[in-house]
């Protein structure tokens, strides 16, 4: 079906805007998507406010790049900046003149639906955040109230995080999940970097929401058993600093290691055990599932919103009890000393890659535009 819709129609055009494309889940999660839009024929642009040789991911050729960065305004005031990109923007999208609009992360979603107010072009914002643990300062709280119910379509990646909007936008909410790329997952070029096994790992920004610093001092405890094991944290951030001091006061130090951040760390994991994700609070965890889906036995924190939707406790995955810092370091040790387990978990995990191969995601996406535009085309008409 996904090769046939809109089929009957000319080349549908899609204008995509988010803040930049650093190395972050929500700027992930677009580049997949327009990457794959484009091998099905559909005309992408895709907008940012930052610069494009600042992109992380790598964006196909066949996608029209625009950035609203100006060096002549970088010393400009911070409103007569947003004033200008807000310009700028609105004219782009005024001669692009396209079906779709959509936009990723709150901000963003405020700053697009400012810019595109009254051009009668179906606008979709993407929510990546649970609104209650990520709440915003209180003048963006404000005009995302504002501006929000003018979006035709809000998506959010789960059912917990759909409970936590307001009921005036209750009817636009859409639950569509990440989808998992393929070619990331079936990469299996060499990386130079060689995990000693046996080990755990962990995928993730250096900040303290990802919990980091407690599955250190977890693994502190499961290595006092388990001592031919090893911590491999992949990602960089603020808390290196902080988390290398944490590991020398533990005494660990030739137990974990933080290489740094990988473009495609899924090479790494393929190299592991077992997977950990201790994040205090999640969005959608592109790494747990990714992980998983490879069949890497896997452990989350059951924190908000993401894990408890993706993980079916002892089924295909473990869940702990959220910032529990002994009881992880008990399920390591239970799934480290257990292979039926870890063989059972692993073939339940695997089956993720069909739930979210990019191709179902997508075409859950192409469904919520020509609804959007089925109702708009059927207001145009009375």
């Amino acid at each position: 079906m996904l090769y046939t819709i809109f089929s009957w129609k000319k080349i549908m055009k899609i204008i995509f805007f988010i803040s930049g494309l650093s190395a972050g889940g929500a700027e992930r999660v677009l580049s997949i998507l327009v990457n794959n839009l484009v091998k099905y024929n559909y005309k992408v642009i895709l907008i940012t406010t930052s610069k494009i040789e600042d992109d992380f991911y790598c964006i196909d050729k066949r996608i029209t790049r625009i950035s609203l960065y100006a060096q002549d305004n970088i010393n400009m005031n911070i409103y007569l900046k947003i004033f200008y990109q807000i310009k700028k923007l609105r004219e782009i999208v005024k001669i692009e003149n396209p079906n779709i609009l959509v936009s990723f992360m709150s901000l963003s979603n405020i700053f697009f639906l400012l810019a595109t107010f009254g051009l009668n072009i179906p606008i979709v914002i993407a929510e990546r955040n649970n609104p209650k643990l990520n709440p915003l300062k209180l003048v963006w709280k404000i005009l995302k109230e504002l501006t929000f119910p003018f979006a035709d379509a809000i998506v959010v990646q789960t059912e917990r995080v759909k409970k936590e909007y307001t009921f005036f936008i209750e009817k636009k909410l859409i639950v569509i999940p990440n989808p998992l790329d393929s070619s990331v997952l079936d990469n299996i070029t060499e990386i130079d970097y060689i995990i000693e096994k046996p080990s755990i790992i962990a995928v993730g920004r250096l900040h303290k929401l990802k919990g980091m610093d407690l599955l250190i001092k977890a693994f502190a405890i499961f290595v006092q058993k388990n001592e031919a094991w090893k911590l491999i944290i992949i990602g960089e951030g603020e808390e290196r600093e902080r988390l290398e001091s944490l590991i020398e006061s533990l005494n660990i130090q030739e137990k974990v290691f933080m290489p740094g951040r990988f473009t495609n760390p899924i090479g790494l994991v393929r190299q592991a055990d077992i997977y950990v994700l201790p994040s205090r609070t999640e969005g959608f965890p592109n790494a747990l599932c990714e992980a998983m889906s490879i069949g890497m036995p896997s452990i989350s924190y059951n924190c908000p919103v993401g894990p408890a939707e993706i993980i079916q406790h002892n089924i295909n995955g473990i869940l702990v009890e959220a910032e529990n810092i002994e009881l992880l370091a008990q399920e390591m040790d239970r799934l480290a000393n257990n292979k039926l387990l870890c063989k059972n978990l692993s073939e339940e995990s695997i089956k993720l890659k069909d739930t979210l191969a990019v191709e179902n995601i997508i075409e859950q996406w192409l469904l919520l535009f020509e609804n959007i535009l089925h109702k708009k085309r059927k207001i145009n008409n009375e």
